[in-house]
């Protein structure tokens, strides 16, 4: 400190009646236990009166998203594991594989799951609308005692109709973007896990005996050829196996989905699906040629021809060129290619960056579909693939069991402050569509959004009972 005569005067003395002194033990209590209290707040605020509450999941009506009560089971032949619905109160000795298609017994290391518990965030609708495509938890319309999880496709004010499997919004296709499609596909064939050889014919064919293609341990493969060669295609056959998986033939991609094996809808919820797509790591390129990208849906035929030594790539529709050379932009290590017909859509990403989202008139009728929907090719250029996967996007109809009264065949316009909402197992949802009062969730209902599996529950067997145990593999955020 400065006295009176500017020069520094002494120092505050640290004994007693100096400035400064260490806090006594009370006050050190009091401030622990304001701290605790604090926490305690918190703590109650955000877990016990709830900003993030949790939440199990009683039904399958949202799966593959979410599982309710259900059996876990590897195949045999593929190695692939899945989840069967077991609130149906059907139960066999075995399961059918929903990637192979061939029967499996059901063994001691598969187990029940009493179904997924999420973690739902009550904060985030308090600062923005829930938005398309978004996964909300609310109140039933119905019964608001019952909380519900579904996924948002209309939104207030909006006119809904479902036809063809498809969802339009004030008479137009609601399209996905890349993030979206990836999110709500569902796996149909899964090349990393082929049955062994014997077991029917393969998925992926060469077209044609003059081929290069060959195949190992999931991965395909095809040498460069001299030019004037053709395009070197290999096409994937979808298939329908019978009599117990010995009978195959091609069929076309349906939405049945593995999990409702069990349950009463299994032989009839299901209907044709044109809206597919596949992704792949291009492992190795080399040789100066084109790579080339083939999707269709019995109506309509869609090619991209990629040259990645020139950067560039073309569009044709049938064997039209719809403009000319597109950049390709740089790629590196070992890119993952999405291509897909979704939504009448067509879309080319290659490691998460959209190259092209092209759009097309929808149909005044349903595209037939076909059991050869997609192929890729090359001329002049050597290529490897890797982690092969071919997916469909959810189909959505009327449910199998349930009458629908709203938006199936028929528009409907929401009010002001409702949502329309699905679930991602159609055939079995009780959702929007089968309200017999009004198809509308009203925004007061609204809880908030399902953010993170944290318990996907596994059984464990402890002699003649079990505990539900969590399994870190299984936890995961919900996109």
């Amino acid at each position: 400190m400065v006295g009176h005569s500017g020069k520094p005067g002494p120092a505050p003395s640290a004994g007693r009646g100096g400035g400064c002194r260490r806090p006594s033990r009370l006050v050190c209590l009091f401030r622990a236990g304001l701290w605790l209290l604090i926490a305690a707040l918190v703590f109650r605020t955000w877990y016990v009166q709830g900003l993030i509450v949790g939440m199990p999941v009683a039904s399958g009506s949202m799966a593959p998203t979410l599982l309710g009560p259900h059996r876990w089971s590897q195949c045999d032949h593929c190695g692939i594991g899945f989840a069967c619905a077991t609130d149906g109160g059907l139960r066999r000795d075995e399961v059918t594989c929903p990637n192979c298609g061939l029967r499996t017994a059901i063994g001691e290391d598969d187990h029940d799951g009493s179904g997924d518990c999420v973690l739902i965030s009550r904060s985030i609708f308090r600062i923005r609308p829930p938005r398309r495509w978004e996964l909300i938890a609310f109140r039933h319309p119905e019964r608001p005692s019952l909380l519900a999880i579904k996924r948002v496709v209309g939104l207030p004010g909006e006119t809904v109709l479902l036809r063809y499997g498809q969802l339009f919004i004030n008479g137009q296709v609601a399209r996905k973007d890349l993030a979206r499609q990836l999110a709500l596909s569902v796996t149909v064939y899964d090349a990393a896990h082929r049955p062994p050889s014997g077991a029917g014919t393969p998925r992926w064919q060469p077209q044609g005996e003059a081929t290069g293609w060959g195949s190992f341990q999931g991965r395909f493969v095809c040498p460069p050829r001299a030019a004037p060669a053709p395009i070197d295609w290999l096409v994937y056959h979808h298939v329908l196996r019978f009599s117990g998986g010995l009978g195959v033939r091609e069929a076309k991609i349906t939405s049945r989905l593995a999990y409702n094996q069990w349950l009463g809808v299994w032989q009839t919820g299901s209907s044709v699906v044109t809206d597919v797509g596949m992704s792949f790591r291009l492992a190795r390129l080399w040789g100066d040629g084109q790579l080339w990208l083939r999707a269709a849906d019995g109506a309509r035929r869609f090619r991209v021809a990629i040259e990645p030594r020139h950067g560039v790539f073309r569009i044709y529709r049938g064997d039209r060129a719809l403009g000319g050379d597109r950049p390709l932009g740089a790629w590196s290590g070992q890119p993952r290619v999405v291509f897909s017909l979704v939504d009448c859509q067509l879309l080319l990403a290659v490691d998460g960056r959209t190259l092209v989202s092209l759009p097309f008139s929808s149909a005044r009728q349903a595209a037939p579909g076909t059991p050869r929907p997609l192929a890729i090719g090359c001329r002049g250029l050597g290529v490897e693939i890797r982690d092969l996967r071919v997916f469909r996007d959810i189909a959505y109809g009327p449910p199998a069991e349930k009458r629908a009264y709203w938006a199936v065949d028929k528009p409907v316009r929401l009010g002001q402050d409702e949502y329309f909402v699905l679930g991602d197992n159609s055939a079995i949802s009780d959702d929007s569509r089968s309200w017999p009062t009004s198809p509308g969730v009203p925004r007061r209902l609204v809880v908030g959004k399902p953010f993170l599996v944290l318990w996907p529950g596994r059984r464990v067997r402890l002699g003649r009972t079990g505990i539900q145990v969590p399994h870190a593999g299984w936890i995961r955020y919900i996109r």
